[in-house]
């Protein structure tokens, strides 16, 4: 099996991720410590205010929202819908080039718009993507590791056990992102963006392969037949009673405790030292950390005996996440 993934460093794309989030285009999908940042940096000015308006607008009229919350079939991975802007500058090698790509995607006014505000912008976040550039080496760092057998091989393992023998290509592309030390991952379409600090970011976080292992988990359940994936989404449901508040809260319930745990299993072999469950599984979330930390005697086990995602785990998984529920019921949680 040849690598299913390649990782590059655009500064396309660690523009716009900057632009973008720092417009405030929206609360729900913006990170505001990109704004902050900016502002501590360079400073805002009106004019700079007015080129985040304009940027807004198109940004609304382009993205196309996911359609309806999570339904109960969605406990596994869905595409979702193509993000033709982001996606225009996540695969461009110039600034020029994304704002070809997307030529005919918007009207002439709307590329002079973002042609003036890419463009203007550039200069203002110069010292930034100067920074950035450094970026290239830890690409070329990180993508030998993943070239290694041990994780070529884990990835073949982790394509039979979601049923998937021809994965869709990753990229990984290396972004800016806020003052961090460590690496936040964001799948975007055939797109991961990972977040790094060209100063404040660790160098073993920034090209540590067990967070590819974790994305290519998703990309993996997005593959699986839409009938499959169902399918084991009903016998989940059907084995955990989940809260009203848990209930449609999408592929957090058990997609991304399971992709977590498969990480594990992967750290395991290559890094023993990382399996400590004394410390956080998932940041920010005690639901995916903890239940993460429950199914990992069933990933392992399954993984060991050269198991698949099937109905009689789906089954155990779900007898895991009922007594999880049940215990948070008991202590009040």
């Amino acid at each position: 099996m040849s690598a299913p993934w390649r990782v590059v460093y655009r500064e396309p794309a660690s523009l716009f991720e900057i632009v973008d989030n720092a417009s405030g285009w929206s609360p729900d999908k913006n990170d505001a410590a990109y704004r902050k940042a900016w502002k501590e940096r360079f400073g805002i000015s009106a004019d700079d205010e007015a080129r985040f308006a304009r940027f807004a607008r198109i940004r609304e009229r382009s993205y196309v929202p996911e359609g309806s919350a999570d339904t109960p079939a969605e406990l596994l991975g869905r595409a979702k819908p193509e993000d033709r802007l982001a996606f225009a500058f996540y695969g461009a090698d110039t600034l020029e080039g994304a704002l070809s790509s997307i030529a005919s995607t918007v009207g002439a006014e709307e590329l002079g718009v973002l042609r003036d505000v890419f463009a203007t912008f550039q200069k203002t976040l110069e010292p930034w993507l100067a920074e950035c550039r450094s970026f290239s080496r830890t690409a070329v760092t990180l993508a030998k590791k993943l070239e290694a057998p041990e994780v070529i091989e884990h990835a073949a393992t982790l394509g039979h056990f979601y049923g998937v023998d021809h994965p869709r290509p990753l990229t990984f592309v290396i972004v800016y992102g806020p003052p961090s030390d460590h690496v936040s991952a964001h799948k975007r379409g055939p797109y991961v963006l990972l977040e790094q600090h060209p100063e404040k970011t660790a160098q073993e976080s920034a090209v540590d392969v067990s967070v590819p292992i974790h994305e290519l988990g998703h990309q993996l359940s997005e593959q699986m037949p839409e009938a499959r994936r169902r399918a084991l989404s009903a016998t989940f449901r059907a084995g955990c009673a989940l809260p009203p508040r848990l209930a449609e809260s999408g592929a957090r319930i058990w997609e991304e405790p399971l992709a977590v745990a498969l990480q594990r299993v992967f750290e395991r072999r290559a890094s023993p030292d990382k399996l400590d469950f004394s410390r956080p599984w998932y940041g920010g979330d005690p639901w995916v950390g903890t239940f993460a930390k429950l199914l990992y005697g069933l990933a392992q086990k399954t993984w060991d005996s050269g198991g698949v995602l099937d109905d009689v785990f789906a089954r155990r998984s779900a007898r895991v996440c009922d007594g999880l529920v049940s215990v948070a019921k008991d202590i009040g949680r």
